[in-house]
């Protein structure tokens, strides 16, 4: 949806009970060992009766396995006012790659949840 010439993502449910938008970040291994990762997002819970929102960094070996997922849940007792959260973390080995996730859990047609504002920064961890 569109609102004050920004598009903003409009999560409700359907007939699938999971259902997740993912993205890679093409970064290379190099430019993000020893980095300090910082993913933030602004949400906004109009409705949510049942289920939840996951915003998640997946960390990634050289041989496409899982290290960790580092996650925020948004549930039905999440405040009904736009709210800013953060997943931080320090990028170490054997990290070599990173993927976003926004993933609905078992979301009823009458929820509704707002994202907007996505930000991935990638920065230098000080000493």
């Amino acid at each position: 949806v569109r609102e004050n010439n920004k598009n903003i993502l409009k999560i409700s449910g359907g007939k699938k009970e999971v259902c997740q938008l993912v993205q890679s970040v093409n970064i290379s291994p190099e430019k993000l060992l020893n980095k300090r990762v910082n993913f933030f997002a602004i949400v906004k819970v109009e409705k949510l009766s049942s289920g939840s929102l996951n915003l998640m960094v997946r960390e990634i070996n050289s041989k496409g396995k899982t290290i960790r997922y580092r996650t925020v849940k948004i549930t039905k007792w999440t405040s009904p006012n736009w709210q800013r959260y953060n997943i931080s973390f320090e990028v170490r080995k054997p990290t070599c790659k990173l993927q976003i996730y926004i993933k609905s859990n078992y979301l009823t047609g009458n929820d509704c949840i707002y994202v907007k504002d996505l930000e991935l920064k990638i920065t230098d961890i000080k000493k």
